[in-house]
């Protein structure tokens, strides 16, 4: 499986990373953060692989 793609932080424009990534048999979980240190903002989100 390729590994989930960030995008950019909605606090302070700066690109989120992947944190963790946890594989189920729905779909993925996936922990993104926030690469400014100062912002340290945070998110999980569920990427359901379709069936």
């Amino acid at each position: 499986m390729a590994m989930a793609k960030g995008g950019k932080c909605p606090q302070c424009g700066y690109y989120l990373f992947v944190k963790d990534e946890k594989w189920e048999p729905k779909g993925t979980t996936v922990w993104y953060q926030c690469a400014n240190r100062r912002c340290r903002y945070a998110i999980k989100t569920f990427i359901s692989n379709g069936k």
